[in-house]
């Protein structure tokens, strides 16, 4: 038996396998977006309440929290992208913009 014929009779096919690639991705995606949203729980979710408390009337509320990006940081690196992070947390704090700076560790949400 020679390489074509190995070929020809591959035990899988190559839109299977993509669509086997695409559901990992979906789930991997799906299991680092829930730990993002326990880290928001945990890190962010109580002092950006004591901004919005400290200053209701105000437009822009900026939250700073090291442990937070630390662990963003880690997610990042595990396959999350920016612009999911971004979209969870504008969806998650209801808010129109949202800037994410990894050097001052600080989150600021516009409203």
């Amino acid at each position: 038996m020679n390489w074509k014929d190995t070929l020809r009779k591959a035990p899988f096919r190559v839109s299977d396998e993509q669509g086997r690639a695409r559901e990992e991705n979906l789930k991997k995606k799906k299991n680092l977006l829930e730990e993002l949203q326990s880290l928001l729980e945990k890190h962010i979710d109580e002092p950006f309440r004591k901004v919005i408390r400290q200053y209701p009337q105000s437009m822009s509320y900026t939250v700073k929290s090291s442990n937070f990006f630390d662990k963003l940081n880690n997610l990042i690196a595990s396959g999350l992208s920016n612009l999911d992070v971004e979209k969870h947390l504008a969806e998650e704090y209801d808010v129109e913009d949202i800037m994410l700076d990894y050097q001052n560790k600080t989150i600021t949400f516009d409203k």
